[in-house]
């Protein structure tokens, strides 16, 4: 275990920004964990774990309390699926199942995070998520010292959110993921397929945090607006929907600019700071609702 004090979250982010954290905590494999729990006990303050950085927004401001980077990274793969540390990158995740011909995970690659994040946000796209393959996760209990293997049915999973939410206490050690055999051609051209989509309407390679909110359910949209017959059906509107109809793609508070490329993606450039990112969605939020009647609910996580 490497205990770092005073450390720049803007180094550990995909969003570039954010002020020094008191202790910095890098967790490389399992048996570090109960030394972790021993620590996080001893100094009494409040405690994230960081996954591969994206999906957050870290403040400008002194965090004082503890940032815990879990980089465990093996994975055990077999003819039905895999387990996985919660280090591992999702991208290198769904490019080694992919390569044995396992099928299941082609809509992650490109998604900047790693397997803890990924499971404990129930993360998705293409209308899969997290909830469809896991069925089993090992955790650590900060409280107890203690291992213990979690089935799916435990996880109480739904849209962006999970069982995690709920118990900060239980660290993710490792996922195990039922996959499908479908042939390294197949599920080569499925993560093709995915990916391009991607690089044409997500801006990529540019420091951002992916989804900044939730797609808002349907009921209380207030606004008369013609609705696709496939948003209807599941029941949600995608955000970025509802942002680029009021108008803010491309608007800039600072340097926080609404991408051109994808509404629901909020990109910083050099002079951007943490707190031109919050303006920004406090502006939309603002926009949105005003229009819509809908209130946006962040999927970025902050760290305050």
């Amino acid at each position: 275990m490497e205990i770092l004090e005073n450390v720049s979250l803007a180094r550990h982010t995909t969003f570039g920004v954010g002020g020094n954290a008191r202790w910095f905590i890098r967790i490389a494999s399992r048996d570090e964990l109960p030394a972790l729990g021993e620590f996080v006990r001893t100094q009494s303050l409040p405690f994230f774990i960081l996954g591969g950085g994206s999906n957050v927004l870290a403040s400008d401001h002194f965090f004082e309390g503890i940032v815990i980077k879990i980089q465990n990274n093996d994975m055990m793969i077999s003819s039905s699926g895999v387990w996985a540390d919660a280090g591992v990158p999702l991208a290198l995740l769904t490019k080694e199942t992919v390569q044995k011909g396992l099928s299941g995970l082609e809509w992650g690659f490109g998604i900047p995070g790693t397997v803890g994040g990924a499971v404990r946000g129930n993360a998705g796209c293409f209308g899969y998520d997290m909830s469809e393959c896991v069925t089993h996760v090992e955790v650590f209990n900060l409280h107890t010292d203690t291992f213990e293997i979690l089935p799916s049915e435990k996880l109480i999973y739904a849209y962006r959110k999970s069982f995690f939410h709920e118990h900060p206490h239980l660290v993710i050690v490792r996922a195990y993921f039922s996959l499908v055999s479908q042939g390294i051609d197949t599920c080569t051209s499925n993560l093709k397929k995915y990916y391009e989509i991607k690089k044409q309407t997500q801006p990529l390679g540019v420091h951002c945090a992916g989804s900044i909110f939730k797609n808002p359910k349907l009921d209380g949209l207030h606004a008369d607006i013609s609705i696709p017959v496939e948003w209807l059906t599941v029941g949600r509107i995608p955000a970025g929907f509802l942002i680029e109809n009021v108008n803010m793609k491309g608007h800039c508070i600072g340097g926080a600019t609404v991408s051109l490329k994808h509404a629901n993606f909020i990109v910083q450039n050099s002079e951007g700071t943490s707190t031109h990112i919050k303006e920004l969605i406090e502006y939309i939020k603002q926009r949105v609702h005003e229009k819509f009647g809908v209130t946006l609910e962040e999927e970025i996580q902050y760290i305050t």
